[in-house]
This record gives C-alpha cells, structure tokens and sequence, in this order.
C-alpha cells in the first residue's frame, strides 16, 4: 500500500512539475546575416582550378556560390570553366599570388575582379580495431528468488573497426587590380565511422567519405563571403503585465491565437488595438506589438515598439524577455543593414 501511495504521489509531483515549466508560446523570425568577408570585388571573381583536387573542391565551391541568390538574382558573378582553362594554360599563378590582368583581357575577362584559388594540403585516415561487449538476453546466468528475473546475462564480445578520416584545405581570394590577398584560410575537417562485426551499418568508401568532406569546406567558405538567412524562434509573452479588462484579455488571447496559427497581419492589428486600449502602459502589448512587426519584416517599427516596452519593464517588473529583445533587435537592424549593403549591384 505504501509504495501504491509513493508511485500517486510522485506521478503527481511530475504532472505538477511538468505544467509549471510548460514551454511558452513562440515565433520563428528571420534575419540576414552580412557576409564575413566585407570586399566588392568577390562578387565578380575566377574560380580557378584547385591543386590535388581529385574529391570536387572547385566543383562544390562553385556550386555552393551559385545557389546564393537574392531577389531571384546571383549574387556572384563567376568566369565559366572553359575560360578558367585557359587562363591556366596561358600562365601559372606565382606563390606571391600575382596575375597578370592582361591575361583576362585577352579572354575578354577584364570585368573579373579577384580570383579564387584552392588546394587540398591534406588527406589521411587512420584505422583502429577493438573489441564490443554485448549481453547475450537468450542467456540468463542467474536469476532472483522468483525464478524469473534475470539478474545477471551471459556476455561475448565482438570485433569492431574504426576508421578516422582526415582533410585540410586551403582558399584563397586575391584582387587582381592590386594582387592583395583579400582572404584566406585553411579549413580542416574530420569524419569517423566505425563497423562491428554484428552490425549491419553503412559503411562509406574513402571516396565518399573525402566528398561529403569537400562539400563541408566549400559550405563554410561560402558562407563565410556571402550574406545569408537564418531563423530562430522569439519567444511571445502571454501573461497580463498590468491590470487588462474583459475586452483586452480578449485582444491579448486572439492575438496569441493568430500568432500561433501564423496569421501575423491580423495579429499585428490585434495587438495595436491592445496597446492603444491600454494606452502604451502595458509592456506586454509594446513587446507583442514589436513581435509581430518583426516577423512582418517592418524592423524599424518593431524597434520602436521594442524599446517603449524596455521602458516600463525597467522601472517596474523586471522582464527578461523584453530587455534581451530590445537589445537583439538593434543588433539586428545594424547587420540586416549592412548585409543590404552588400547585397547592393556593384
């Protein structure tokens, strides 16, 4: 009777537990990330042919360049591979980097403004074998005093490989007006897979294992050069700040509810209704307010609605919520402006 009692009580407490720390409300926002490397003259680059480039570097770096798209229009402006080949073929590159210019104009290349350059420094893999123990559940050694728990299972072991690969890889960015190097890094990768003898696991060739490697260095490098988008989630603040009547509480659930459901225009409206039937004194219509401005793309408003939540929030309750968000969204505004400038047509 008493562990029936221990069992309704700790189920209890986990429900209880479980509806205190009840995940809140919230929205997946985007934003535009400005690229790392802050130079014009990569938009309209040469991709040359890399050295010891057996797994496809170029090839996935040239494709990862070209999916990078902004109003359905290119980002980058890349010399096909034919000219490329002949540029090669009409002169090597120096170990200062230097190209002469005359040689893209000979090809009608002379809008070309960097070059992109790559080698692959390293490759190697290193094979380990050890050994697995595994229970043998067919196989009881000792059982309990009701005869039918098992307590203890035979055991065996199995041989197992584990195969650890490894890949470095430079680029390089240089301009061509100046021959100065404008980036460069070296990127190394690893990968590990391992096989039991009783196991029935898919096990990649060298090949592919230094192909899906490649394909990690050109995306790290593309998106190191380019702007890109990411999403994340905000969250939405669902509890009264202040003292709201029938109608607000009204306001503020169906506002939640069109958030919820994605309709983000409508929730705005909503939310605007609330923070002037509350005559801007409640935090939670001014952050919710913002919230839906963000997702609507209106950052600016958002910001100012951001803000007029900060305010109140900071000399009454103390809100987390608002004070990080106020915060994030000028950062944003500052790195969405600067990702639009590069994004700009040179």
């Amino acid at each position: 009777m008493i562990k029936k009692q221990n069992r309704i009580y700790l189920l209890v407490l986990l429900l209880t537990i479980l509806s205190l720390s009840g995940c809140s409300q919230k929205v997946k926002v985007s934003s535009l990330k400005p690229a790392l490397v802050d130079n014009q003259a990569i938009r309209k680059t040469a991709v040359l042919a890399f050295e010891h480039d057996e797994y496809g570097l170029r090839e996935a770096v040239v494709s990862n360049m070209n999916k990078v798209e902004f109003s359905k229009k290119k980002y980058f402006s890349i010399v096909n591979r034919k000219d490329t080949q002949k540029i090669l073929k009409e002169q090597k590159l120096q170990d200062s980097g230097l190209v002469n210019l005359n040689t893209f104009k000979q090809f009608g290349l002379s809008d070309v403004d960097s070059i992109i350059t790559g080698n692959i420094l390293l490759k190697d893999s290193s094979t380990s074998y050890y050994q697995k123990e595994r229970y043998n559940y067919k196989r009881c050694l000792r059982y309990a005093d009701d005869g039918k728990t098992c307590l203890q299972y035979q055991t065996y072991r199995i041989q197992c490989k584990q195969t650890h690969y490894n890949l470095s890889a430079n680029i390089t960015i240089t301009d061509i007006q100046n021959s100065d190097v404008i980036f460069t890094n070296r990127y190394d990768k690893e990968y590990m897979q391992e096989k039991c003898s009783n196991e029935f696991a898919r096990i990649l060739s060298s090949h592919q294992v230094y192909s899906l490697l490649v394909k990690d260095v050109a995306k790290d490098f593309v998106n190191t050069i380019a702007p890109s988008r990411f999403s994340y989630d905000v969250e939405v603040i669902d509890d009264e700040d202040i003292d709201y009547d029938d109608i607000q509480e009204k306001y503020l659930e169906n506002g939640l509810q069109l958030m919820e459901l994605g309709d983000y225009k409508n929730a705005n409206i909503v939310f605007s209704k609330l923070v002037h039937s509350t005559q801007y004194k409640s935090s939670v219509a001014l952050y919710n307010l913002a919230l839906s401005y963000e997702v609507l793309g209106d950052l600016e408003r958002a910001n100012t609605y951001y803000q007029k939540a900060k305010d109140i929030t900071i000399t009454q309750d103390m809100d987390k919520v608002i004070i990080k968000n106020a915060k994030r969204i000028e950062n944003k505004i500052q790195q969405n402006n600067k990702a639009l400038n590069q994004i700009k047509p040179n």
